[in-house]
């Protein structure tokens, strides 16, 4: 019932929708949209889970997921799981859950490493190489917010730390904060408006529009 995410699926020409419960139930669906005929394929790739980011890489989507339900404390999982989807076939490939987290925040992917951040614990992150399945950096940022991937470079922004932050894999996982002191004027996650190209991003800083170069 509630829209969480979309992504793109190029190849295919097919529209990504994860949407979630909106109370105390604990189901989520990702919903293929034929843009052309409007057709949509609804399934349930995290049964016991609602549904909380989603991102497209290649042939390959990423759908996190999250074991409590809107407004409740109830969760009849521990472990909140990351779906390797092949979107070729529309079929779950793999299960991605090597660290215990309850609850997933968001997730990208750049050069097949899988970065995760969690809500529960708020703000930690992993990176996840997908081709030997284990994590080779992991890390904390203060808060959960929104991981992006802009000309080569993860970038995070949480309202938590008020703060823009680059992740690095150097020495089993850094951060560099690029911003510090962003007001935060928004009740959700901040989020990144990247233009093409250029190592910069529109955003809110307070309740204002702002450029932030990116470095």
């Amino acid at each position: 019932m509630r829209p969480m995410a979309m992504a793109w699926d190029a190849d295919r020409r097919t529209a990504l929708v994860a949407t979630t419960a909106s109370q105390q139930i604990h189901t989520g669906a990702l919903t293929f949209v034929d843009v052309e005929s409007g057709d949509m394929d609804v399934r349930n790739f995290l049964p016991g889970q609602n549904t909380r980011a989603l991102t497209v890489d290649g042939d390959f989507a990423y759908l996190a997921g999250d074991v409590y339900a809107e407004g409740t404390g109830e969760h009849p999982l521990e472990v909140a799981s990351v779906a390797e989807i092949d979107l070729r076939t529309r079929e779950v490939t793999r299960i991605f859950e090597p660290r215990g987290w309850a609850s997933l925040e968001s997730v990208v992917v750049l050069d097949r490493i899988l970065y995760v951040m969690a809500r529960r614990p708020s703000g930690h992150w992993y990176a996840l190489d997908l081709e030997a399945e284990e994590v080779v950096a992991s890390g904390e940022m203060g808060g959960y917010g929104t991981l992006a991937v802009h000309l080569g470079t993860v970038y995070t922004w949480d309202k938590w730390t008020d703060s823009i932050q680059a992740l690095t894999l150097e020495d089993g996982g850094g951060r560099r904060t690029v911003y510090e002191h962003v007001p935060d004027g928004w009740f959700n996650n901040p989020d990144f408006g990247f233009v093409r190209r250029i190592r910069g991003a529109w955003g809110a800083h307070g309740t204002d529009l702002a450029w932030f170069p990116l470095t």
